[in-house]
């Protein structure tokens, strides 16, 4: 009984009798729920601004020291479609016409479907006779009819309590009238955005098509308003004229989501640039720790190297001082004892001196001898071929050779620490050192061959 029904009549005649597609030539817009149509589009709006809040706040967190690449951009929602809103009175006279020749448009119909198609664009329409038509009616202060507002639906408010919401559209009232005027060239204003609050708190009436809205209580709505045309300026409009007003406010609303996107893919490749940068820093900063690391360590074995080669230096020094001294112990050179002395008559063979004084003067003190005891004449031969000779009693041991070598070795600076004695005659290797000299059988005298046994 309502004209909106002429409309779908009408698109259904002009999609048989016409040569474009059926789905782009059927009547895009819903008179029934109009409560549930706004609901579901602020709940994609809501989540869509959710996903893409905690992208970027997944994005800014990983910029604290995280290594992940962030939130992917297949999780953000799409965006909502802006809501077209019809409106009319079936007892103006005017509204079969504008159906037919105006919504019904063939160009006019294709576009509005071809967004609704692409998810751009969701179309409502009803009478005012309708409980949704009245409310709508009042929420944006409609005054005349036909009634064409393209609004975006925004999220639902956090906290936001049902109530009457007219005071919102009161007070915005006059703005939204400055908007409309009666004339097409006024017309183009219309697409301002300026922004209205609805109360979505519906109440169970009847309408005269015995549709039911559910009595539900839901958050207040923004409806931002993108374009508004209503009365004999709509009557008067031509289909394309009317068709440019739309398509302009669509598109506009598609460059802003572009932006919108540009932006957010701007703000993710700075964040990740930034990532990547911490990354970098991150890994410089670990490479110079693991530098100085690797540099104190090396300080660290290098000086205890350093250390215990001096160690070893000290206990080298420390034991051939010992040495020294049990040699020096051994040969009594605290007493001086001028009974044997050097063998000064005989040289080398090659006019060399033979003993360093000191150290006959070291062998010479013995503790007291007697005159009736033996004394071995010894020729040590060194592996560099000199020789030395040396008087010793018969009665002193092997090691007391020892001890005079030692020390003579010392105060000449040659370096022999480990060396084995020999005799030629007998032929033996002299290697009891607490042995007596005529126990070797080296008395009177004898030849003793000295080996370097590290040489």
């Amino acid at each position: 009984g309502h004209g909106h029904g002429h409309g779908h009549g009408h698109g259904n005649n002009m999609s048989s009798g016409g040569g474009a597609d059926n789905d782009f030539m059927m009547c895009p817009f819903v008179e029934e729920g109009y409560s549930e149509l706004v609901q579901d589009i602020a709940f994609k709006a809501h989540t869509h601004q959710n996903i893409d809040d905690a992208t970027a706040n997944a994005n800014t967190a990983n910029t604290a020291g995280n290594d992940d690449d962030g939130a992917d951009n297949d999780n953000v929602a799409p965006p909502p479609p802006l809501l077209l809103l019809y409106l009319h009175s079936p007892l103006h006279g005017q509204v079969p016409s504008f159906v037919s020749n105006t919504l019904c448009n063939v160009n006019f119909l294709s576009m509005l479907n071809q967004h609704v198609h692409n998810g751009t664009l969701a179309c409502w329409g009803g009478s005012i006779h309708s409980a949704d038509g009245a409310h709508v009616q009042n929420s944006l202060q409609v005054n005349s009819y036909p009634f064409l507002a393209l609004v975006k639906v925004q999220p639902k408010a956090k906290g936001g309590n049902g109530g009457n919401g007219n005071g919102g559209s009161n007070n915005n009232s006059a703005g939204r009238r400055s908007n409309t005027s009666n004339d097409e060239n006024a017309s183009s204003s219309s697409s301002t955005r300026t922004s209205t609050t609805t109360n979505n708190d519906i109440n169970n009436n009847n309408n005269n098509n015995s549709t039911t809205t559910t009595t539900t209580t839901i958050q207040k709505q923004n409806l931002e308003l993108h374009f508004r045309m209503e009365g004999p300026s709509l009557q008067s409009i031509s289909p394309s004229n009317l068709h440019l007003h739309l398509s302009n406010s669509l598109n506009a609303y598609q460059q802003q989501l572009s932006e919108q996107t540009l932006r957010r893919l701007q703000r993710q490749e700075e964040i990740h640039l930034r990532q990547e940068q911490d990354r970098e820093y991150r890994e410089a900063l670990e490479e110079d720790r693991r530098r100085e690391r690797e540099k104190q360590e090396e300080a660290e074995r290098i000086e205890a190297e350093e250390r215990r080669a001096r160690e070893e230096v000290e206990q080298a020094e420390s034991r051939k001082r010992e040495k020294l001294q049990k040699a020096r112990d051994l040969l009594g050179v605290e007493e001086e004892d001028d009974e044997l002395q050097p063998d000064n008559s005989n040289g080398d063979g090659n006019g060399n001196g033979n003993i360093n004084g000191s150290a006959n003067n070291m062998a010479a003190g013995s503790v007291s001898r007697s005159r009736s005891r033996s004394i071995a004449r010894i020729r040590l031969m060194l592996p560099s071929g000199k020789r030395v000779e040396r008087k010793f009693w018969g009665d002193d041991s092997v090691n007391v050779v020892r001890a005079f070598l030692m020390l003579h070795f010392d105060e000449n600076d040659i370096e022999m620490d480990n060396f084995q004695l020999s005799s030629n005659y007998p032929k033996k290797a002299l290697v009891n050192g607490d042995a007596t000299l005529e126990e070797e059988g080296l008395c009177p005298q004898s030849v003793i061959m000295v080996q370097d046994l590290d040489a």
